[in-house]
């Protein structure tokens, strides 16, 4: 796991890369829901893909995608800034 960790805290130095992460304190919230990738394109539509336990689906609909991408700033609403996961994840680290 700590390995895993320091991978987390490397990739976390990219700027391309944003975590955070939604502490265990904050209970239920909109990522319980499960995984799913928002795509922005220059040209054509935005789609969502969402992840299932046996299967993926991909939508270009515009209704499921606004549903998915106030998901997920209600996750990142809910999640810790990015400098507090990083702190959170060297504590962790520190601690194993």
């Amino acid at each position: 796991m700590k390995e895993q960790l320091d991978h987390l805290i490397h990739l976390a130095d990219d700027p391309r890369v944003t975590l955070q992460i939604v502490p265990m304190s904050k209970g239920a919230y909109q990522g319980n829901m499960g995984a799913f990738t928002i795509l922005g394109f220059d040209q054509g539509p935005d789609a969502v893909y969402v992840e299932g336990h046996t299967s993926g689906h991909l939508s270009e609909d515009p209704r499921e995608v606004r549903g998915h991408t106030l998901a997920f700033n209600l996750i990142r609403g809910a999640a810790l800034s990015a400098d507090q996961s990083l702190e959170l994840l060297h504590e962790v680290v520190e601690s194993l």
